[in-house]
């Protein structure tokens, strides 16, 4: 018949095999397995560049917040030169006082060549430094600056430093009023008090009791004919 003979000249088509046994699964063909593995990649593909993306972003983000090593490095090193150009600068106006007066113990109220008062700070600041360096904490006294000051014959002891500023204040006052007996009411309070604790100390020392005064002080104040009792009392 007419159906009998359609069938036979229709083209062939693939058997698909149904059952419910594993042992009858037909293997998948190529084309299944290439289409499986595609689709795999194409679903991780997106995650894998969205992973790398915020990758990215973070260490983006972290570059903006925090500045570089490098950049720390540079503000430290310009620090430094600051520091440096102060230092020496302070350090000029001492090797100019140590020329003009012969010594390093600047007064409170001194005034340099360009009007700054801030050298005698320093002075009392580079021996606070020294401390800190004799007790190994951080100090800015280095060998070089500790070289430079010595060159001056700076006195390191500030208990000293305090003794050898008055006497050479002592030593002004002589040159003006020809005698070392300052008043009580002289301007220089600081001076005029130095005084009377010279004498005290003086006093305590003869007696044999604890005393400040020591024999290198009292051959020094004799020589500029200081007067340990005024009053003859």
């Amino acid at each position: 018949t007419n159906e009998d003979l359609g069938a036979c000249l229709a083209p062939p088509t693939k058997n698909v095999w149904v059952s419910s046994s594993p042992s009858s699964w037909a293997a998948p063909t190529s084309a299944v397995v290439d289409s499986a593995a595609a689709s795999v990649l194409n679903q991780k593909m997106p995650t894998e560049v969205s992973a790398s993306a915020n990758k990215k972003n973070t260490i983006s983000n972290d570059t903006n917040q925090h500045p570089t090593k490098l950049e720390d490095e540079k503000k430290r090193e310009r620090f430094r030169s600051y520091q440096n150009g102060q230092w020496n600068e302070r350090y000029k106006e001492l090797k100019i006082f140590k020329q003009r007066f012969g010594h390093c113990e600047v007064p409170h109220n001194y005034v340099a060549d360009n009007g700054s008062q801030a050298l005698a700070q320093w002075v009392k600041r580079q021996r606070y430094q020294f401390k800190q360096r004799i007790q190994n904490k951080r100090t800015t006294i280095t060998d070089e600056r500790k070289a430079k000051l010595d060159e001056l014959g700076f006195i390191w002891d500030s208990h000293r430093g305090a003794w050898e500023e008055k006497f050479e204040a002592l030593l002004e006052f002589q040159k003006c009023h020809g005698h070392t007996s300052v008043p009580s009411k002289y301007e220089d309070k600081n001076l005029a008090i130095w005084v009377k604790c010279q004498r005290r100390q003086y006093k305590l020392y003869t007696l044999g009791e604890k005393s400040a005064m020591t024999k290198e002080r009292i051959v020094r104040l004799e020589s500029v004919e200081f007067e340990w009792n005024p009053r003859n009392l």
